[in-house]
C-alpha cells in the first residue's frame, strides 16, 4: 500500500496541532483522527477518507479557534466581554444555533423525529381541545360551582335508577332548605315556531322564572318579567341570539312583539346572550312560568331541577336538608293517595349532582378514556424518538469526546442534547398544533349525535398551552435520557478504547430494548381495550330490539292547532296522511307512535289491574305506556303473539282497548290468557277500564343496552274522545324496500295536505339505533385510531432498533458466517432478538391490561374485562407485527459479506 496516499493532508494536520492545546488531550485527538483516517481509507477509499477528515478536522479547528478567541478576549478585558445579555441565555442561544446546524446535517433523523412527535403532540392537543371544551371549561354562568341538579330515585318501584322531579318539590325545597339560594325547573321540548307563512320545528324549553334567576344570566336585550305579570296571564318567552338574528334580522325592537310558538301567541320579553345555551346547545326559545303548587297537579316527574347552593355547601350537606323535606311531602299531599303511595312504597329520595355532570351526561368517562389513550400514543411517540436519540448519541460519541477534550463540561454536553431535543419538540409542537387546528373541526363534525357541549370545543389558548406543555415534556422525555447517559465521563472515556462502530454495551442495548418493550406494552394495552370495545359493539349489534330497523323511514310533523283543535280532528288528519303515504310507490306499511322506541322512551304510570290485590293495599304496578295507530306494529315488524293489533274501528268506537307487551302479560297474568283482561291508569290520565285485545313482543324502548320494559299500548284517542287524550305530533314510521329514496315524496305529500307545516327529524330508523350506542362508538373510534397509531409507532421503533443492532453487529455476523453459520441461522438470531423484545412487551402489556381494563366495565356489554379470547387474539396480532418488523433487519443481516466485514479491523 502507498504510505503517502494513506496519510491525511499534512497542512490540515499541522493546523490541528497548532489550534489544539499542546498537551495529552490535544495529541490524543490528532492521533485518533489520524488512525480513523487510515482505517477509512483502507475500507472506503482515499477520496471518502479525505472528505471525512476535512469535515471532522475543520469542525475541531473551528471550535478550538472560537474557544481560544473567547479565552483571549476574557483575559485581555476587551470591551463587550462579558456583555449585557451574556451568561446562561447567551450560551443557550449559541447551543441552539449549533443544534440547528447539526439537525440540518441529518435531515433523515430530523424529519423522522419531527413527524413522529407532531403526530403524538397533534393528536393529544386535538383530543384535549374536545375534553377541555366539554368537561373542563367552566359553564357560562355566574359562580358555576354553586349550581347543582336535584333529581329523584325510587328503588322500591319499577322505575329508572334516577329520574326528574315534580315542580312542587322545587317550591318546598327552596322554601325550607337553608342551603339553597335559589332553585327552578325546566323541561326540554320540541315545538313549532310560525312566522308568517314559514313554520319551523325548534328546540324549546319550559322554564320557571326562578330558574333563569338561579342561573343569573340576564337577557342581552330586554328583561325578565315579574312573577306577578306571569301569574296574571302574560305568556312570555325568551329567544336565543341565533334565532333573533336568523329569523328576525336582529331587530332591536323585537321586545314586546308577539310570536306564534307551540300553537300559542306569546310575547317576546328578551333576547339571551350568544353564550347562553341551556339546557341544550340548540335551544332557541324559553317559555316562562311561575311555580304554583296549588295550581299544578303533583306527581309529574318529567322536570329537571337546578339549584344554587350557599357558598361552602357540599352535596352531602344539602342532601341532609332535602331528605326530611321530601318525607314531609307525604303529609302535604295526603289528599292524593296514589301520589303518597308512590312516595312511601318507592322509598322516594332526592339525589344531588353538580350541574356540570348533568349537562355532560354519560360522556365524561369515555372522553377521559379517549384522552388517556392519546396520551399513551404520545408516550409511544416519545419512546420512538428517544430510541432515535440513543442511536444518534452513540454515533456522536467521538464528537462528544472531542468537545470534552476541548474543555466542555458535562453541563455543556447536556445542553448540546437538550438544545436539539427542544428544537425538535418545538418543531413537532408547531406542526402538531397545525394538525390539531385542522383536526378539531373534523372531530366535532364526526362526533356522533348526542355528544354535549360540542359548540364549546375549540383550539383555544388553554389547548395551545397544553400543546406547549406536552412539547416541553416531550423534549425532557426523549432528550434527557441519552443526554445523561452519553455525557458522562465513563461513556466518553470508552471512545479511546473502541471504534465508533463497536458493539454497544449491554447497558445501552437494554436501554434501547427497554424503550421498545415499553412501546409494545402500551400498544398492547390499547389493542386489548379496542378489542373489548369491538366485542361489545358486536354484541350490541346482535341484540334483538324487538323490531326491524332496516328499511324504515321515520319523521315527525306538527299540524296547526287552529286547524285541528281536538283529538277527533287530529285522528282524521293522521289517517289522511297515512293513507297518502301508503299510496306511495314501494311502501309496504305505515303507522305512527307518540314516543319512537330508543329515540324517545315511553312515560310510566301506576295502573290498576282488575281483580288484582291493589285495593287491599298491595303496590300498584308501574307500567310504561305509549300511543300507536293501526299499522304501527306491522310497520315496525313487532310480533303479535296473541290476539290482534289495533284497528281504525277501535278509534271510532272508543270502547277503551289496549295491547300489552309480553312482559306485562307474564308478570300480571301468569299462566292465564290475558285477552279480555282489563287495566286502567291510576292517576294523571283520564281513563276508564281498558280491555286487552292483543299481546306483542317486548321492545327495547330506551336503548339496546337496557332490558325491555313493561309497556301498554293505547290508541291515539281514548274512550272519552275529545275529553280524553290525543296525540298531535307523533313519529310516523314508513316501511319500504328503498325507504330513504321516498323522503322527497313524503315532504311533497305533506305539503299538499297542509302547506304551512314543518317536517322534522326525518331519519332512517337504523340511525336512531346507532345513536343509542353513542358512548361506545365514540370510545371505540378513538381507541381504534390510537391503537393503530401506537401499533405502527411500536413496530417502527422495533424495526429501527433491530436495524441499528444489525449495523453494529456487522463484524460479528461476518465472523459467524465466515465460520460456517448459514443464512437461516443468522436470520433466526436477529428475529429471535426482536421477537424476544416483543414478547416481553406483550407480557407486560397483558399484565397492565388485566388491571386497567376494569375501567371499561361501564362501557362493555356482554363482554368480560378479562375476556381470554380478546387477550389471546390481540397478543397474536402483536406478535405477528413484531415478526414483520424483524423481517427487513433479518434479511439485511443475511446479506452481510463476510470478507468485507472482516476488513473493519
Amino acid at each position: 500500500m502507498n504510505r503517502k496516499g494513506s496519510q491525511p493532508p499534512r497542512w490540515l494536520e499541522a493546523v490541528l496541532k497548532a489550534v489544539l492545546p499542546q498537551n495529552v488531550t490535544g495529541r490524543s485527538i490528532v492521533g485518533d483522527l489520524h488512525e480513523d483516517f487510515v482505517r477509512r481509507s483502507s475500507q472506503s477509499g482515499l477520496a471518502c477518507a479525505e472528505a471525512w477528515y476535512r469535515r471532522e478536522a475543520l469542525g475541531v479547528i473551528w471550535r478550538g479557534a472560537l474557544k481560544r478567541l473567547g479565552d483571549r478576549r476574557l483575559r485581555s478585558g476587551l470591551p463587550g466581554q462579558p456583555r449585557k445579555g451574556d451568561g446562561m441565555a447567551q450560551r443557550w442561544l449559541e447551543e441552539f444555533k449549533q443544534a440547528l446546524r447539526s439537525l440540518l446535517r441529518s435531515p433523515g433523523f430530523t424529519l423522522a423525529a419531527t413527524l413522529t412527535l407532531s403526530l403524538g403532540i397533534g393528536s393529544s392537543a386535538a383530543i384535549f381541545s374536545v375534553v377541555n371544551g366539554i368537561l373542563v371549561d367552566p359553564l357560562p354562568f355566574e359562580e358555576p360551582g354553586q349550581l347543582v341538579t336535584i333529581r329523584s330515585t325510587a328503588p322500591g318501584v319499577n322505575a329508572p335508577p334516577e329520574f326528574g322531579v315534580s315542580p312542587e318539590f322545587s317550591y318546598y325545597y327552596l322554601r325550607e332548605a337553608e342551603a339553597l339560594q335559589d332553585a327552578g325547573v325546566y323541561k326540554s321540548i320540541g315545538a313549532t315556531l310560525r312566522v308568517g307563512d314559514v313554520a319551523e320545528r325548534l328546540r324549546m324549553a319550559e322554564v320557571s322564572l326562578s330558574l333563569v334567576t338561579t342561573l343569573r344570566s340576564p337577557p342581552a336585550l330586554g328583561s325578565f318579567p315579574s312573577s306577578e305579570e306571569l301569574t296574571a296571564g302574560l305568556d312570555a318567552v325568551l329567544i336565543s341570539d341565533s334565532l333573533w338574528k336568523r329569523r328576525f334580522g336582529a331587530d332591536p325592537a323585537i321586545v314586546g312583539k308577539t310570536v306564534d310558538a307551540a300553537d300559542r301567541t306569546r310575547t317576546i320579553v328578551g333576547v339571551m346572550s350568544p353564550d347562553f345555551r341551556f339546557p341544550e346547545d340548540d335551544t332557541d326559545i324559553w317559555f316562562l312560568f311561575v311555580i304554583d303548587p296549588q295550581r299544578q297537579e303533583p306527581g309529574d316527574f318529567s322536570w329537571e331541577l337546578v339549584a344554587r347552593v350557599q357558598p361552602g355547601t357540599d352535596p352531602q350537606g344539602l342532601l341532609s336538608q332535602l331528605v326530611p323535606i321530601a318525607d314531609r311531602m307525604r303529609e302535604v299531599y295526603a289528599s292524593a293517595p296514589s301520589y303518597v303511595d308512590f312516595l312511601i312504597r318507592g322509598r322516594f329520595r332526592p339525589v344531588v349532582h353538580p350541574l356540570r355532570d348533568q349537562m355532560v351526561g354519560d360522556m365524561g368517562r369515555p372522553l377521559l378514556l379517549v384522552l388517556a389513550t392519546v396520551l399513551v400514543v404520545w408516550m409511544v411517540a416519545c419512546a420512538n424518538v428517544a430510541n432515535l436519540f440513543f442511536v444518534r448519541a452513540e454515533v456522536r460519541q467521538h464528537e462528544m469526546a472531542v468537545r470534552s477534550a476541548l474543555g466542555a463540561g458535562r453541563g455543556r454536553l447536556i445542553r448540546v442534547f437538550g438544545a436539539e431535543a427542544l428544537l425538535l419538540a418545538g418543531a413537532g409542537g408547531v406542526i402538531g398544533c397545525i394538525l390539531a387546528w385542522a383536526a378539531v373541526p373534523l372531530l366535532v363534525n364526526a362526533a356522533p349525535p348526542g355528544v354535549p357541549r360540542l359548540s364549546n370545543v375549540d383550539l383555544d389558548l388553554t389547548s395551545l398551552g397544553f400543546a406547549a406543555g406536552v412539547s416541553l415534556a416531550s423534549a425532557l422525555l426523549f432528550g434527557l435520557m441519552p443526554a445523561l447517559r452519553y455525557s458522562s465521563s465513563s461513556a466518553l472515556g470508552q471512545v479511546h478504547s473502541m471504534g465508533i462502530r463497536s458493539t454497544a454495551g449491554r447497558r445501552r442495548q437494554w436501554a434501547r430494548g427497554g424503550l421498545v418493550i415499553a412501546q409494545s406494552g402500551m400498544a398492547m394495552v390499547l389493542l386489548v381495550c379496542s378489542g373489548l370495545l369491538m366485542q361489545s359493539f358486536q354484541q350490541l349489534a346482535s341484540v334483538d330490539p324487538g323490531f326491524e330497523s332496516e328499511g324504515l323511514l321515520t319523521f315527525q310533523t306538527s299540524p296547526p292547532r287552529e286547524d285541528f283543535p281536538s283529538p277527533t280532528s287530529l285522528i282524521g288528519f293522521h289517517h289522511s296522511l297515512m293513507d297518502r303515504l301508503a299510496a306511495l310507490p314501494g311502501v309496504e306499511s305505515v303507522g305512527a307512535v307518540r314516543n319512537l322506541p330508543i329515540d324517545e322512551s315511553a312515560a310510566g304510570s301506576f295502573f290498576d289491574i282488575e281483580g288484582a290485590a291493589t285495593a287491599a293495599g298491595a303496590e300498584r304496578p308501574l307500567i310504561y305506556f305509549n300511543f300507536v295507530t293501526p299499522g304501527y306494529f306491522e310497520a315496525m315488524k313487532i310480533k303479535i303473539l296473541a290476539g290482534r293489533g289495533f284497528r281504525r274501528s277501535d278509534e271510532e268506537d272508543r270502547v277503551g282497548q289496549t295491547v300489552i307487551s309480553r312482559s306485562v302479560a307474564e308478570k300480571y297474568w301468569p299462566g292465564q290468557d290475558p285477552i279480555g283482561k282489563r287495566l286502567r291508569f291510576s292517576q294523571g290520565i283520564q281513563s276508564s277500564w281498558e280491555t286487552v285485545v292483543g299481546v306483542v313482543d317486548d321492545v327495547r324502548d330506551v336503548s339496546l343496552r337496557e332490558s325491555p320494559r313493561d309497556i301498554a299500548y293505547f290508541p291515539f284517542i281514548g274512550a272519552q274522545g275529545d275529553e280524553g287524550w290525543g296525540v298531535r305530533s307523533p313519529a310516523y314510521v314508513l316501511r319500504a324496500h328503498d325507504a330513504a329514496s321516498l323522503a322527497p315524496l313524503v315532504r311533497e305529500e305533506i305539503r299538499r295536505l297542509e302547506s304551512v307545516m314543518p317536517v322534522y327529524r326525518m331519519q332512517m330508523m337504523e340511525e336512531v339505533v346507532t345513536r343509542s350506542v353513542v358512548r361506545l362508538s365514540f370510545a371505540l373510534l378513538a381507541l381504534g385510531i390510537s391503537a393503530a397509531m401506537a401499533l405502527a409507532l411500536g413496530s417502527i421503533g422495533l424495526y429501527g432498533v433491530l436495524s441499528y443492532v444489525v449495523s453494529q453487529r456487522t463484524q460479528e455476523i461476518g465472523i459467524r458466517m465466515a465460520l460456517g453459520a448459514r443464512a437461516g441461522q443468522v436470520r433466526r438470531m436477529v428475529v429471535a432478538q426482536g421477537v424476544g423484545l416483543g414478547l416481553i412487551g406483550v407480557a407486560a402489556g397483558l399484565l397492565a391490561a388485566a388491571g386497567l381494563t376494569r375501567v371499561l366495565r361501564d362501557l362493555l356489554y356482554g363482554t368480560s374485562p378479562l375476556d381470554p379470547v380478546i387477550f389471546a387474539g390481540t397478543a397474536s396480532v402483536m406478535i405477528v407485527v413484531s415478526l414483520l418488523a424483524c423481517f427487513m433487519p433479518a434479511r439485511r443481516a443475511c446479506s452481510v459479506d463476510p470478507a468485507r466485514s472482516l476488513r473493519l479491523d
